[in-house]
This record gives C-alpha cells, sequence and structure tokens, in this order.
C-alpha cells in the first residue's frame, strides 16, 4: 500500500500482467505515477517480455511497473 494524495492506493506486484486497454496508474520511479493504457499483449510471462504502455501525453514506454486502477 502507498499513499497517493491522501489516498490508499494498493499496488499490484510488477510481476502481474495489468489489463490490456484499460487505464492504469503506473509507478515508473518509486513514488513517481503516470497514468498509462497498456496497448498490446505478451509472448512472454517472463521478466524479460517487456510490456508497452501509452502514457497519457501520447509518450510510450516499455517495461515491468508495479500499478493500479485509476
Amino acid at each position: 500500500m502507498i499513499e497517493l494524495n491522501g489516498n490508499t492506493l494498493h499496488l499490484n506486484p510488477d510481476s502481474l500482467l495489468p489489463p490490456v486497454d484499460c487505464p492504469l496508474l503506473i509507478e515508473v520511479a518509486p513514488g513517481v505515477f503516470k497514468k498509462a493504457i497498456r496497448e498490446t499483449y505478451v509472448k512472454r510471462k517472463d521478466k524479460e517480455g517487456g510490456l508497452l504502455f501509452r502514457l497519457e501525453d501520447g509518450f510510450e514506454i516499455k517495461g515491468r511497473f508495479r500499478w493500479t486502477y485509476p
């Protein structure tokens, strides 16, 4: 659990795959959160299979992140 703007958030671990095409809040650095959507499915579930996210500003970021729903 983490507190953000007075709200307590449950963060899912980066090992748990978030749903595709669903609004998410991902932790890109400790305590730094970005709104994003996971756009693609993965071929590998292991840590080497990076996930592709589109941030709300249109940029794409690839990796595994702790996540929650906004």
